[in-house]
């Protein structure tokens, strides 16, 4: 349950795992907030979805990315700021989300992007 996943050593398949502390209304919550996130993934313009697939469903570090797309780390870093902000726009305009942190939003598609890959690129 500790052995990490992915490049940065931060996650483990514990993190994946709902907690026993967690009530089923968190459960049912934290749902119904992917369902939304998925929804306005889907939104997003095409780049913005392949980069932010690329870094947290498939957990590639900047260097991957900006190797495979022929671009520069700093240029991925910034599309992946960009895709971010867009999504929390997003979350805001369509469900009145005011969405969480950058970090928070980061952690929430890594975990669980990784639980069930159901964010899409197409």
């Amino acid at each position: 349950m500790d052995h990490a996943i992915g490049e940065d050593e931060d996650s483990t398949f514990g993190d994946l795992i709902v907690g026993r502390d967690q009530s089923p209304a968190d459960t049912v919550a934290l749902d119904e907030f992917i369902l939304m996130v998925e929804e306005c993934m889907q939104k997003l313009e095409y780049d913005h979805r392949r980069i932010m697939a690329m870094r947290n469903v498939l957990d590639l570090s900047y260097e991957s990315i900006a190797h495979i797309l022929g671009i520069s780390e700093g240029t991925v870093k910034s599309r992946l700021s960009r895709a971010r902000e867009n999504l929390r726009m997003l979350l805001e305009r369509n469900y009145s989300i005011s969405a969480t942190g950058d970090d928070d939003l980061k952690r929430f598609l890594s975990v669980r992007s990784a639980a069930d890959a159901r964010i899409r690129v197409a």
